[in-house]
């Protein structure tokens, strides 16, 4: 606050707007950053291509391999799975449940909040709640992952972020690159790391559970 204050505002809100609405920032506001930066069409995406590429190479690097096995075992010979994101996780939320449906798991991705942490009442020994959440600090997937983790369930979490409050609650956890800041909520370079982990789970799932 004392810094906002310092550069001529009265808080955060008002200095994030104020930066949202620069035109030389406006890319971040958007999610699209490293896109506006001059050029043509072709320019843009392939920047945005190589932001994306770099995100995807950084998460591999970055990707705890035993962690990610451990959570393919947990999740492949799980009773049934839970999946909690909201925003724009919850887009990587659907696109994981449809790939386990796909291998015959019971699995479900609760839109809803309020019926999620309902559902994960419900977990016990034998399932598995993975939480989504870029920031890693979204409080109705916390809710979600407490609630199942009250019931025995093991829990899994996706996150950007290395030090964060999912971490904390999470037994497996599975980190992408390219964290998201207050601006850049929704990037392609943060959700297309979440993707990599996600589709790296299905495969080791399908191998080791044909």
């Amino acid at each position: 606050m004392r810094f906002c204050r310092t550069m001529g505002f009265e808080g955060f809100p008002r200095m994030r707007m104020a930066i949202a609405t620069d035109p030389s920032q406006r890319a971040e506001a958007t999610g699209t950053a490293g896109a506006a930066v001059g050029g043509g069409p072709r320019d843009v995406v392939e920047r945005m291509a190589a932001h994306a590429t770099a995100a995807l190479a950084e998460t591999a690097h970055l990707l705890d391999a035993t962690a990610l096995d451990e959570a393919a075992r947990q999740i492949g010979a799980a009773r049934r799975v839970e999946i909690y994101a909201v925003g724009n996780s919850a887009v990587v939320a659907q696109h994981m449940a449809i790939k386990l449906l796909r291998l015959g798991l019971h699995v479900a991705a609760p839109a809803d909040p309020h019926v999620g942490v309902m559902g994960a009442s419900l977990l016990g020994p034998g399932d598995v709640a993975v939480g989504i959440s870029s920031s890693g600090s979204t409080l109705d997937v916390l809710r979600a992952v407490e609630a199942a983790r009250g019931g025995g369930a093991a829990i899994v979490g996706v996150t950007n972020q290395t030090r964060c409050p999912l971490a904390r609650i999470a037994g497996t956890m599975l980190v992408a690159s390219a964290p998201e800041s207050p601006l850049t909520g929704g990037a392609l370079a943060s959700k297309i790391g979440q993707m990599l982990i996600v589709d790296a789970l299905v495969a080791l799932i399908a191998i080791r559970f044909p």
